[in-house]
């Protein structure tokens, strides 16, 4: 389920931010979510009480029956103190005006709603004039990419809230198609049908267009949609400064609100423990590990389905055809060997697989009680905390989350909670790095918590700075961790890649059971190979 829980308004005081208000106080009273009113005034005004009095009256005239649950003056620049305030209120959308820039700017910045999406993570809105409640028409810009799945996901949870008779356009930007003569908006409407309530009246377009934002708006100008949805992955950097961002000129040109979804957004859909492929068979190591998959299968609190294949086979593709959600193999490594290799066997399955494969150790006598999940700041996280909360749904099992900091020039952290992420390195120089980023980061994993909804009370949050090869099995043996929760493959994405050398020294490490997940994004890529296969044989 995509929360809408909470809503966070930000306003500049101009006129202009009173539809930002407006339309806000309409979403929280319509969708029952809290509704919090920020306004972020320059540091250089911190003594001035001006903001504070402008900030009041703005929400007195623009709503006279209140509605708000907090309204603050933030003293920061305007997007990190957005973003700071968003992560305080835990809040689920951004509602925020339109800036007007100079095309040089916009490439040259970000926007202010694209920094959100990249940093909080959410999605935001951004509010061109008062919208008429009911919010029925929306269009959806998709591309054939995997954040179109994100897009579907979002609006199938959100729309039932909003009431009316909803009208959903799904616009193809790009005009190609899969190989099957099906376009992205067929695939995605398909999708739609399959999630959507009933009454939701779902179409597709084609707009053909050399530029997808002019097509785009195009369209929106000569139809009646309220709402323009796209995903952006909001380019940083020199990708930016050469090719601009077609987010940034949405919003300028647009004629009607457009609401800008995180392009990894679609990372947040279920998953799935229906099926599981055992590669373990019923003699192996005196049949104790076979025994321990039957018995916690049996205890499931929903039923899984076990698979038998064949380990001497290939697993993966065994796993494959039978439409696995997860790979069980068993390696019998004993305990305190710390020294030699990982099975290669078990490093080949681990780096050709494209669903989760958990890796049976040392096993408890009962259930896995307690699951250590190794985290960082890629785009993997939610895999990770999403099966620890499917994990802790099916078993009951406690959570302890740990995030082993990395002040390299690559890694990423934050300086102040909520805060925009900068370079490690970039820390040294300037931070008391246990008072800033330490707690930062600290409430930075709690913020993944929240969002992935694995309940607060069955969870632990641990920072630490030791380098991760040491801090994750250390601390895995340290609390008597039964599963240790690490990505398989050394970098996210569709193509293959070696295992992660962080999971290797997990595996080598100790005795507990590993369960490596794995980029969704992987299954999806091949599943689309084997429909062109299946396309072209016909």
């Amino acid at each position: 389920m995509t929360q809408l829980n909470s809503i966070l308004a930000a306003t500049d005081l101009s006129v202009g931010c009173d539809a930002v208000l407006h339309s806000a106080a309409q979403l929280a009273e319509n969708t029952g979510a809290e509704l919090h009113i920020v306004h972020v005034a320059s540091e250089w005004d911190r003594h001035a009480v001006e903001p504070s009095e402008a900030l009041d009256a703005q929400v007195r005239r623009v709503l006279p029956y209140g509605g708000a649950q907090s309204v603050e003056v933030r003293h920061d620049r305007a997007f990190h103190g957005i973003l700071v305030h968003a992560a305080h209120v835990h809040a689920d959308l951004v509602v925020i005006g339109n800036t007007r820039m100079s095309s040089i700017a916009a490439r040259l910045q970000a926007t202010t709603a694209e920094r959100i999406v990249r940093s909080a993570e959410v999605p935001c809105l951004v509010v061109r004039s008062p919208f008429i409640w009911p919010v029925e028409q929306f269009g959806v810009a998709v591309d054939g990419t995997v954040a179109d799945q994100g897009l579907v996901h979002l609006l199938s949870d959100w729309i039932p809230r909003f009431g009316g008779a909803p009208q959903v356009t799904f616009v193809n930007v790009h005009g190609h198609s899969e190989g099957d003569g099906l376009t992205p908006v067929d695939v995605s409407a398909r999708r739609a049908e399959q999630v959507f309530p009933s009454e939701v009246d779902v179409s597709v377009i084609d707009v053909n267009s050399a530029d997808p934002v002019s097509g785009l708006t195009e369209w929106a100008r000569g139809s009646t949609v309220q709402w323009l949805v796209v995903a952006t992955a909001a380019r940083q950097g020199i990708d930016r400064l050469w090719n601009g961002s077609r987010a940034a000129r949405l919003i300028q040109e647009a004629p009607c609100s457009v609401l800008l979804v995180p392009s990894t957004y679609w990372r947040r859909s279920p998953i799935h423990l229906d099926r599981i492929a055992v590669a373990v068979s019923a003699e192996e190591q005196g049949g104790a590990p076979r025994r321990w998959i039957d018995d916690r299968i049996a205890r499931a609190q929903t039923p899984i389905q076990a698979v038998a294949i064949d380990a001497s086979e290939s697993v993966v593709d065994a796993a494959w055809d039978a439409r696995a959600d997860l790979i069980v193999v068993s390696d019998d490594r004993l305990p305190g060997d710390t020294r030699s290799p990982v099975n290669p066997e078990l490093v080949q399955v681990l780096e050709q697989t494209y669903v989760p494969v958990l890796v049976l150790r040392d096993l408890p006598e009962g259930p896995i009680e307690r699951i250590l999940v190794a985290v960082d700041t890629g785009e993997l996280w939610y895999e990770k905390f999403g099966w620890a909360r499917r994990l802790h749904e099916r078993f009951g099992t406690k959570v302890t989350v740990l995030h082993a900091i990395d002040l390299s020039l690559r890694s990423k952290v934050r300086r102040t909670p909520g805060g925009e992420f900068v370079t490690g390195l970039s820390t040294w120089m300037n931070d008391d790095i246990e008072r800033t980023v330490l707690p930062a980061m600290r409430a930075w994993l709690w913020e993944r918590v929240r969002l992935a909804g694995l309940p607060e009370d069955a969870v632990d949050v641990e920072v630490t700075m030791t380098d991760p090869w040491y801090a994750i099995p250390t601390f895995a043996e340290s609390i008597g961790a039964d599963l240790v929760v690490a990505a398989a493959h050394s970098r996210p994405g569709p193509d293959p890649a070696p295992l992660s050398p962080i999971t290797r020294a997990v595996l080598m490490g100790g005795t507990y059971s590993v369960l490596a997940v794995v980029d969704r994004e992987r299954a999806v890529a091949r599943s689309l190979r084997d429909q062109k296969k299946r396309t072209a044989k016909v």
